[in-house]
């Protein structure tokens, strides 16, 4: 009997310090990556601050997305009375690459419902506080006619409070 209580005091203090060397060894693996360099965070989630092209044009925007696969975006390529806002589900694909489809509606001068822009955008984290995105919108009339297309990308920075 003493044989198995001292056999299971020794295993038990051997586990001890393997747990207390082993853990920190492996949280440092997945918070550091291998090379003992920062891993890119893998979460799209935050609000980003973004410069762009649509079809050639430049603009500025703001990207947030959510962890419920949401986001909303602002932009300035058109004045608030011919465009609305960008809504749109968003997915992980890979472990620093996302599929967003956004879209938003467009009026003419006078107001009145003119179309919507649909977009399949490929976002790829370059580190943990910033992305790039390449992809294309597509151009439909008030009742749902097909009307062009172009490329559209994106670089965004992550904001943080300070």
């Amino acid at each position: 009997m003493r044989n198995h209580a001292t056999i299971y005091k020794a295993l038990k203090n051997i586990s001890l310090v393997l747990a207390t060397i082993a853990i920190p060894a492996i949280l440092a693996t997945v918070i550091w990556g291998q090379s003992g360099e920062p891993a890119v965070q893998e979460t799209l989630v935050g609000t980003w601050a973004v410069t762009g092209s649509a079809s050639g044009s430049p603009f500025l925007a703001v990207d947030s997305f959510t962890s419920d696969g949401t986001s909303v975006a602002h932009d300035n390529s058109a004045s608030p009375s011919i465009e609305t806002i960008t809504q749109g589900p968003w997915r992980q694909k890979e472990s620093t690459t996302f599929d967003w489809a956004p879209q938003n509606f467009f009026f003419n001068s006078s107001g009145a419902y003119a179309g919507v822009v649909k977009s399949t955008i490929t976002i790829t984290l370059t580190s943990p506080n910033t992305f790039t995105s390449s992809g294309t919108s597509y151009f439909y009339d008030a009742n749902g006619n097909f009307l062009g297309s172009g490329p559209v990308t994106e670089n965004g920075t992550r904001l943080t409070a300070k």
